[in-house]
């Protein structure tokens, strides 16, 4: 009912996915649509995703890391790929994120 009249509250999203959810994804999906540039929906559904299916997880990653919204997600996603790909695809990565959101070494502990 909360999430009829306040479509766009991430915190009821997240409370309902996190407490009440039959069907997490499902959910996920939904707030996803409702908000599409909240980072903690996006979050929460990777990590859904890298549990359920991990090429799909990557192609995610990739598909949203680009989008100005997900600066915030950065260190997760170095944090992602270095624990499924390594040090060496992380430091790639980091270069290639640097030329998209132009951040210097310093800005990221990952």
């Amino acid at each position: 009912m909360a999430l009829k009249i306040f479509p766009k509250c991430k915190e009821l999203w997240l409370f309902k996915i996190h407490n009440l959810s039959e069907t997490p994804e499902e959910d996920l999906l939904q707030a996803l649509e409702a908000i599409p540039s909240e980072t903690d929906i996006w979050y929460e559904y990777l990590t859904l995703l890298s549990i359920q299916d991990l090429s799909l997880c990557i192609t995610k990653w990739k598909e949203i890391i680009t989008h100005s919204f997900a600066a915030p997600l950065i260190p997760n996603y170095l944090e992602f790929i270095y624990t499924c790909k390594g040090l060496q695809e992380a430091r790639k990565i980091f270069k290639e994120i640097q030329n998209w959101h132009t951040l210097s070494e310093g800005m990221i502990n990952a």
